[in-house]
């Protein structure tokens, strides 16, 4: 077999065929393709990548679709959604790397394209942070995504072109940069490395135990504990009466304390999430005469058959205030409506707007929050707290998920007030 070599990683052979691959001490070695006149593959290698290219556009249309349409408030993106982008990414990278083989490799590919391959995986290893530190930085999503780009770019080819290949095995390339500016380059990169370094542990030193998300919730179901305790004692363990979805049951009977809004008899009952949870004592506090039940990931379905249970034990307040909808659930609108069906004309139903800093259009917690308004001006028999107005003028008082409360006295104290002021309109329509 007599043929001439290549730069490109081509044997021409003297009877027209062409080998491509790699070579070593004049062998071939691992892939190759072998192109002859009278090959069949040859014949064959122009429909392949056009099939190839074909089922790779309908791979990369499909993710788009599913990432597009991904609802991450629905259940089936969690059990069905991963695993089928996983599925299709597995396929695509499969058939890149087929695609890769059948094409002609004496074409160089543009410099544009090498230079985002050579920076891409630098790329995915900045992106989140930086996402992540900016997105609580500035208030919108494009500025955050914008200033993200510009900063992994930056990062990203400061690190593949000056500190990476400091790190390669290969003698003349390592020996290149060295004698440019390896040196520097491995001080300044040693220096801002003990810096980080320096933050990590002092972070890592003085951090608290648990954030003051994980605080809020953990303080408002150990009061919610407590109380179930003393419900017990007061004979509250009628297995009758308890419910399926909740922590505790509470004695919402008349008392001899008094409530700060309606009147002295006036009987209300919470029905909250995690956001509720994070304002519960100030609510038990200023309700006294009410029964507060808060739980985090609850949704508005969970809440419709929390209201159900509590009307069958003859333990629902008069005054029944529903926030929830941060957590999205299937036929939200629907549930909203069956609740008002069933129990406005018996109990006086105040409705508290989601509220969540990073919420667009498509987000359930957003469609709620308008629906709710949309009910207020349609005069149905409900009453609004619009949390979602008032704390929106104030997100810096949230967490920083900002949605919950994260322990801000100001935030919980607006969280009552709204809530407090929605009681009184709704008892002056009495």
């Amino acid at each position: 077999m007599h043929g001439k070599f290549q730069n490109n990683g081509i044997i021409k052979l003297n009877d027209g065929s062409i080998y491509s691959g790699k070579f070593k001490n004049g062998e071939l070695f691992g892939d190759f393709t072998y192109y002859s006149k009278n090959n069949w593959l040859k014949n064959k290698i122009r429909p392949l990548k056009i099939y190839i290219t074909i089922f790779i556009s309908i791979i990369v249309t499909a993710i788009i679709f599913i990432c597009h349409k991904a609802n991450f408030d629905n259940k089936l993106t969690y059990e069905y959604g991963f695993l089928t982008i996983s599925l299709l990414s597995a396929v695509l990278i499969f058939l890149l790397r087929m695609l890769d083989k059948v094409l002609d490799k004496s074409r160089k590919e543009s410099k544009l394209i090498d230079h985002i391959a050579f920076i891409s995986y630098p790329i995915y290893l900045f992106h989140w942070p930086f996402f992540i530190i900016f997105s609580n930085i500035f208030n919108s999503n494009l500025i955050s995504a914008t200033v993200t780009i510009i900063f992994s770019y930056a990062f990203s080819v400061l690190f593949a072109y000056n500190i990476e290949p400091i790190f390669y095995r290969d003698y003349h390339t390592k020996s290149k940069i060295f004698n440019k500016s390896g040196k520097y380059i491995i001080v300044v990169t040693g220096f801002f490395s003990f810096i980080c370094l320096f933050i990590n542990a002092n972070i890592l030193i003085n951090k608290s135990d648990i954030s003051e998300l994980e605080k809020e919730q953990m303080v408002g179901n150990v009061l919610q504990n407590i109380d179930k305790i003393e419900n017990l004692k007061q004979g509250w363990d009628d297995p009758d009466i308890g419910f399926d979805k909740v922590q505790e049951v509470e004695n919402i009977q008349n008392s001899q304390k008094l409530s700060n809004v309606g009147n002295e008899k006036t009987k209300i009952t919470v029905i909250g999430d995690s956001v509720t949870l994070g304002a519960r004592k100030k609510l038990k506090e200023t309700f006294e005469n009410s029964h507060i039940d808060a739980k985090g990931n609850r949704s508005i379905a969970d809440g419709y058959d929390l209201i159900k249970n509590m009307q069958d034990s003859n333990i629902l307040g008069e005054y029944v205030v529903i926030a929830l909808g941060t957590n999205g659930c299937e036929n939200w609108k629907s549930i909203i409506d069956q609740i008002i069906e069933e129990f406005s004309n018996s109990y006086r139903l105040i409705f508290v707007t989601p509220y969540d800093g990073y919420w667009n259009e498509s987000w359930k917690s957003y469609k709620t929050t308008q629906y709710l308004k949309e009910l207020k001006e349609s005069n149905t028999p409900i009453t609004i707290a619009d949390w979602a107005e008032n704390i929106s003028w104030h997100s810096d008082l949230l967490g920083s998920d900002k949605t919950h409360i994260g322990g801000n006295q100001a935030a919980i104290d607006l969280f009552v007030e709204t809530i407090s002021k929605a009681i009184n309109e709704a008892f002056s329509k009495s």
